[in-house]
């Protein structure tokens, strides 16, 4: 199956080569999401090759606009999210996540840049990195995240 095919199967919740869903996805653990690490390409491919996970998909411009009002994606990213302890407010759980630069970082970095290339959803990176920017403005990634939200 093409990459393009495999990543519309994989939103409408068909397993990928790996064998994950979105729903599945949606439904780690803390845990698996922490030890895990080919999802994050999946709920979130961007336009260019991962540097880390070289199966991932990539998104085309044609593929994005199914992207824009997926209700399956506001869950996947509302996950990411709870799972980094941004939503709800739970800033202990945020400084374990991502107090220090480490690969929930990179993450982070992934979820903006992939709402802001998806028309539709760029206010939210914008609302994310404005989060971020509150509670930690000294963080290590704070202008790598600021350049995913607004496409610098």
């Amino acid at each position: 199956m093409n990459q393009n095919l495999e990543l519309l199967a994989f939103l409408k919740n068909r397993h990928n080569q790996s064998g994950l869903t979105l729903e599945s996805v949606i439904q780690m653990s803390d845990e698996e999401m922490e030890t895990e690490h080919n999802w994050i390409q999946w709920a979130f491919p961007l336009f260019e090759k991962s540097n880390f996970n070289p199966d991932a998909p990539v998104l085309t411009e044609r593929l994005a606009v199914s992207y824009q009002y997926d209700k399956n994606i506001d869950r996947a990213v509302d996950r990411f999210l709870e799972f980094l302890g941004i939503k709800p407010n739970d800033y202990t759980k945020f400084n374990e996540k991502v107090g220090t630069f480490n690969h929930n970082s990179l993450r982070i970095t992934r979820l903006l840049k992939f709402l802001a290339i998806i028309r539709e959803r760029e206010g939210q990176a914008k609302q994310i990195f404005g989060i971020l920017k509150n509670l930690c403005p000294n963080h290590p990634s704070i202008k790598f995240w600021e350049n995913a939200a607004y496409k610098a």
